[in-house]
């Protein structure tokens, strides 16, 4: 697999792309699973206007004709990314996806410190 990472300040923000390199060129589906916290979710905002439901719109007019995605919301209000590392390997076995993006960092913040964090999020990507 290809990793690429990208972090905010202090690594308190992370997302995570995780790229199958095995896909065969020209499929004609996709699938993205989203894991992370209620930013991920779309909690306080209407379900047409949660991230996963954007992102699916996004890609789908971006590769038109071509490549048909599906994006699973797998947000939960309230994870660290300790909850995420404690579902992750049941949501791949589940979704089997293309790619997975992990987005966690604003409840890690509050009790956790940068280095523990950091941690969590290398742990989630060895899993996958």
């Amino acid at each position: 697999m290809k990793i690429r990472s990208l972090a905010g300040a202090a690594g308190m923000f992370a997302a995570v792309l995780l790229t199958a390199t095995g896909s065969a060129a020209g499929e004609k589906s996709m699938k993205l699973v989203m894991l992370g916290d209620s930013i991920t979710m779309g909690v306080n905002v209407p379900k047409e206007k949660a991230i996963p439901v954007l992102v699916q719109e996004a890609l789908n007019r971006e590769f038109k004709g071509r490549i048909r995605w599906t994006v699973v919301n797998e947000g939960v209000g309230s994870e660290t990314s300790q909850g995420g590392l404690a579902r992750i390997a049941g949501v791949l076995a589940k979704e089997k996806p293309d790619f997975v993006s992990i987005a966690y960092g604003l409840n890690d913040a509050r009790e956790k410190s940068a280095e523990w964090f950091d941690r969590q999020l290398r742990l989630l990507v060895d899993t996958t």
